[in-house]
């Protein structure tokens, strides 16, 4: 039997679940955590109200310093700054 391996990467105010995707995670210490999914979906959820939501592609979500998780928003990718690909 295999052993399912899952990735998470942890911010002070959220956890985000990896599910085979393209994502960005801006954490700021006055505003929170916002993640931007590329491609794919991440799972978010925020550590102090045990919240999650899933964000698709085009999607975004914040969770704020003081845990409150947003409803994934609708945002244009094609709009952003693709440093990473520089």
């Amino acid at each position: 039997m295999r052993k399912k391996l899952e990735m998470q990467v942890r911010m002070p105010a959220a956890v985000c679940a990896v599910r085979g995707t393209k994502f960005l995670v801006y954490e700021d210490a006055k505003k929170g955590t916002e993640v931007v999914v590329l491609e794919g979906s991440v799972e978010v959820k925020s550590k102090k109200e045990n919240r999650t939501a899933v964000v698709n592609e085009g999607y975004r979500a914040a969770v704020s310093k003081d845990g409150k998780l947003s409803e994934p928003e609708k945002i244009d990718i094609s709009e952003l700054d693709r440093w990473w690909e520089k």
